[in-house]
C-alpha cells in the first residue's frame, strides 16, 4: 500500500469530523480542498486584484460571497494547521494551494 499524498493527509486532518470550525470556514476549506463539506456549498474561491477573497456558491454564476482578505485566509490557515497538527510538508501543500487562488486556482 502506497503512502498517502500530502493532499490526502491534509483533507483527512481538516475534515469536519476531525476538527470543528465555523460553518463558513468549513465551507472555505471545502472549496479550497475540493470537498463537499457544507450546504450551501462553496465550489470555487478567488482573490481579486483589490485583495478580496470571494467565493462562488454552488448554482451561482459569479463570485457573490465576500469572505474577507487573503491575509485573513492565511492567518486562519496557519491557525488551523497548528490545531490539526499538520506536518511542515502538509502545511506547505495547504499554503501553496491557497497561493494558487491568485492564479485563478480553485
Amino acid at each position: 500500500m502506497s503512502p498517502q499524498s500530502p493532499e490526502e493527509r491534509v483533507i483527512a486532518k481538516l475534515h469536519p469530523d476531525q476538527l470543528q470550525t465555523s460553518g463558513m470556514f468549513t465551507a472555505v476549506l471545502g472549496a479550497l480542498l475540493g470537498q463537499d463539506w457544507t450546504t450551501p456549498r462553496l465550489v470555487e474561491l478567488t482573490i481579486t486584484s483589490d485583495e478580496c477573497l470571494l467565493g462562488r456558491a454552488e448554482g451561482d454564476v459569479g463570485f457573490n460571497v465576500f469572505l474577507g482578505s487573503p491575509e485573513d485566509l492565511l492567518n486562519n490557515l496557519l491557525g488551523i494547521s497548528d490545531a490539526a497538527g499538520l506536518t511542515p510538508e502538509e502545511r506547505r501543500w495547504l499554503l501553496d494551494k491557497a497561493r494558487s487562488l491568485r492564479q485563478g486556482g480553485r
